[in-house]
């Protein structure tokens, strides 16, 4: 038996009593309906961007860019999608990224597939990938190592960048190594060498440039546990 520890105070009440309820839109349900809907849903979860995470995964389930839902708010969601968007719309009440709902995350203007095997690339790594770049030339041959690869974001980012350069990067995870591979062969065939294992070890030669976006925070850090941080992976973090 599942026993459920009650709130005294009347609004943390409510907020159990939403986080409690069965959320689901019925087939027919306009676009524009379920949009107010869901985005009402996450706010009740205190989900900050409720009405953007609405909008962006709506138009994932659709196969539509966000532009097409504003000039089809009567379009009827059929049983599939309306189950689909329903389910995701639940899962992101409970701090799943959406990153993973969607499958795909914007990088350096590459759409990188990701899901909880790999960390979601920030958009502050971007200064990463600048910083390299300022390094390298942009005619001309140079080596470069990414250590701890993740999804490939930052390799893939300098080998699209440097078409000269010749870019390896290592993941120690075999998970999410495939990953980054399946990456590399959608957005940059032949151009980014992966390998498995731990950082400098299964890499040959001299490099002109190494980069890396390690773990970096305690694993004790109580952050670990909160919010979207807790369904990406410990290694990563």
């Amino acid at each position: 038996e599942k026993r459920i520890a009650v709130p005294s105070d009347p609004a943390a009440l409510a907020a159990l009593l939403r986080q409690q309820m069965v959320w689901k839109l019925i087939p027919g349900t306009t676009v524009g309906r379920a949009l107010v809907s869901a985005t009402d849903r996450l706010r009740g979860a205190k989900i900050t961007t409720d009405s953007l995470d609405a909008q962006i995964m709506l138009a994932s389930v659709l196969g539509v860019d966000r532009s097409w839902l504003f000039a089809h708010h009567d379009y009827e969601l059929t049983e599939i999608q309306a189950a689909t968007y329903s389910s995701l719309v639940v899962r992101r009440t409970q701090d799943e990224p959406i990153a993973y709902l969607i499958g795909k995350k914007e990088f350096y203007g590459l759409e990188l597939a990701v899901d909880q095997r790999v960390l979601i690339p920030r958009p502050e790594t971007e200064l990463l990938v600048e910083v390299a770049l300022s390094f390298i030339p942009e005619n001309g041959p140079c080596r470069v190592a990414d250590l701890g690869t993740g999804s490939g974001a930052v390799a893939l980012a300098v080998a699209m960048e440097r078409p000269g350069c010749e870019v390896h990067a290592s993941e120690i995870s075999p998970a999410a190594l495939n990953i980054a591979r399946s990456n590399g062969e959608s957005l940059l065939p032949g151009r980014v060498s992966f390998h498995l294992g731990s950082w400098f070890e299964p890499l040959q030669g001299q490099f002109d440039l190494v980069v890396s976006n390690p773990p970096y925070i305690d694993g004790d850090d109580r952050h670990l546990d909160e919010g979207d941080v807790r369904h990406e992976p410990r290694s990563a973090l």
